[in-house]
C-alpha cells in the first residue's frame, strides 16, 4: 500500500460553554471565529470621531447669516459733481482723472450757442437804448423848450392883455353905477342904461375868455415840462434796463460756459471730453475729498428690513481687488435706512448721480434699502482680512459689494424646532 502520509487526526470543536475541565486537560484546542475585520473597524473609528466632531462644531460654531449688498467706496463727507448749466459743447478741458484741483478752479469750458446769441442781442439793445438816451438829451430838451419859451411869451402877452382888460373893466364897473344914478335922476332912458350894461357884462366875458386862455397856457406849460422830465427819465430807464439785460445776460454766459470745482479735492471721474454734446444738468465731473475716512454706501434688497442694525459686522470686496485673491476689509454698519430708497435719494447722498444709476443697475433690488459703513483703518490703510491687501491702495469712488452679518447661528438650529427654541432661535424668520 501507498503511503498515504501522517494520519490525521479528527479534532472536535466544542463550545466554549459546553467544556469541561477534562476537555480542557485532554488538549482540546479553543478558537475564536473572526467577527469584524481590521479595516472595517478602523472606517467606523473615523466614522465615529466625523460625528462626534460634526456634532461638536453643529454645537459650537457660529454661522454667520449675511445680506449681500452692491455700493461704492469714498471719503467722507461725500463726493462732489460739477454738472453743466447749460445745454453746448465741451471746447476745452483743463484737468485730467486724477488731478488735484482746489475750490473755484476751472475745470472746463463750454461753448454755448444759445447763451452767447443772447448775451449779443443784450448787448446790441443796450447800444441803441444808449443812442436813443443821446438823442433824448440832445434834441429833446431843445425842442420841448422852444416851447416852453414861447408859452412863456404868451402867458406874458396875454397876462398884460388881462391886466389891461381888468383896468377896461373896472373903469365901466365905475361908469355903470354913475349910469345908474342918471337913470334913478331921469338924465337916461331904461334902453340906453340897458346897453351900457350889456356892454359891460360883453367886456366882462372877454375878460373871462382871457382869464381861461391864459389858464390853458400855463396847463400847457406844465404838460409841456412833464413831457420834458418824461422823456428823459424814458431814456435813462430804457438804457438802465437795457444795460441790466445785458449784464445778466453776459454773466449767465460766463457763469454757464465756465465750470469751475466745487469742492477741494481729487478728480475722479470725467463723463465728457472735448467735442462732446452736453445738456443742461448732466454730471461731468465727480471729485472726492483727499482726506477722511473710508466709508461706504451700498444697497441691499428690502427683504432685509429689520434685520440690518447698527454695529453689525461687515466685509467688502472692492471691485479692483477680487476677494479670491485679496480677501475682504473688514467694516461694520453705521446706518440703514428705515424705507427703500431710489437712484435719486442715494445719488444725493453719495454726491454723483452717475455712480448712484452704476450701482442701481448692479443691483437685483428694485426697492432696496441703504447701507452705510465705515471701513476699519490702521495707519491710514485698510484692514483687510485672508491677506495683507492689494499692493496698489484703494481708491475713492470705486464700486464694491458687501456682506453684512446680521445674526450668527447654530448649525444645530436648522434641525429640530425643539433645538431651535432651547438655543433662542425660536423667531428667526
Amino acid at each position: 500500500m501507498a503511503d498515504t502520509g501522517p494520519e490525521k487526526k479528527d479534532v472536535k470543536y466544542k463550545p466554549i460553554h459546553n467544556l469541561s475541565s477534562a476537555d480542557a486537560d485532554s488538549g482540546i484546542t479553543l478558537k475564536a471565529p473572526n467577527v469584524i475585520s481590521v479595516p472595517i473597524l478602523a472606517a467606523a473609528g473615523v466614522l465615529g470621531a466625523f460625528v462626534v466632531v460634526l456634532l461638536i462644531w453643529m454645537v459650537s460654531y457660529n454661522m454667520p447669516i449675511t445680506a449681500n449688498g452692491k455700493g461704492v467706496i469714498y471719503k467722507k463727507p461725500k463726493l462732489f459733481s460739477v454738472r453743466a448749466k447749460a445745454d453746448g459743447l465741451v471746447s476745452d478741458l483743463f484737468v485730467d482723472v486724477g488731478d488735484k484741483v482746489e475750490k473755484g478752479q476751472m475745470l472746463a469750458e463750454l461753448i454755448l450757442s444759445n447763451r452767447q446769441a443772447e448775451a449779443k442781442a443784450a448787448l446790441t439793445e443796450k447800444d441803441l437804448a444808449s443812442k436813443s438816451r443821446a438823442l433824448a438829451y440832445q434834441h429833446i430838451p431843445d425842442q420841448l423848450n422852444q416851447q416852453i419859451i414861447s408859452l412863456e411869451k404868451l402867458l406874458e402877452t396875454t397876462d398884460n392883455s388881462i391886466q389891461k382888460q381888468q383896468q377896461i373893466l373896472e373903469t365901466q364897473q365905475s361908469n355903470i353905477k354913475k349910469y345908474k344914478k342918471l337913470l334913478d335922476q331921469g338924465y337916461l332912458s331904461e334902453i340906453e342904461f340897458l346897453q351900457y350894461q350889456e356892454k359891460l357884462v360883453s367886456y366882462e366875458s372877454t375878460v373871462g375868455q382871457t382869464k381861461g386862455k391864459y389858464n390853458k397856457l400855463l396847463a400847457e406849460r406844465a404838460s409841456t415840462e412833464r413831457k420834458l422830465r418824461d422823456s428823459i427819465n424814458e431814456a435813462n430807464s430804457r438804457f438802465a434796463n437795457a444795460s441790466k439785460s445785458q449784464e445778466v445776460s453776459l454773466n449767465n454766459l460766463n457763469y454757464a460756459k465756465s465750470l469751475a470745482a466745487t469742492s477741494t479735492g481729487q478728480v475722479i471721474q470725467i463723463s465728457s471730453w472735448e467735442g462732446d454734446a452736453v445738456s443742461k444738468g448732466q454730471e461731468l465731473f465727480v471729485i472726492s475729498p483727499t482726506k477722511g475716512k473710508l466709508i461706504g454706501t451700498f444697497l441691499v434688497d428690502a427683504t432685509n428690513s429689520g434685520r440690518i442694525r447698527t454695529g453689525d459686522e461687515v466685509i467688502v470686496s472692492p471691485q479692483s481687488s477680487p476677494s479670491a485673491r485679496f480677501g475682504y476689509i473688514k467694516g461694520s454698519v453705521t446706518g440703514v435706512t428705515d424705507y427703500p430708497t431710489d437712484s435719486r435719494a442715494l445719488a444725493a447722498y453719495i454726491g454723483s448721480q452717475t455712480l448712484s444709476d452704476v450701482i442701481y443697475k448692479k443691483g437685483e433690488s428694485k426697492s432696496p434699502l441703504m447701507v452705510n459703513v465705515e471701513l476699519q483703518m490702521k495707519n491710514g490703510k485698510p484692514v483687510w482680512i485672508g491677506s495683507k491687501g492689494p499692493p496698489w491702495p484703494i481708491k475713492s469712488g470705486e464700486l464694491a459689494s458687501a456682506k453684512i452679518t446680521y445674526q450668527l447661528r447654530l448649525p444645530i438650529s436648522y434641525i429640530s424646532p425643539f433645538i431651535r427654541t432651547i438655543t433662542g432661535d425660536s423667531n428667526f424668520e
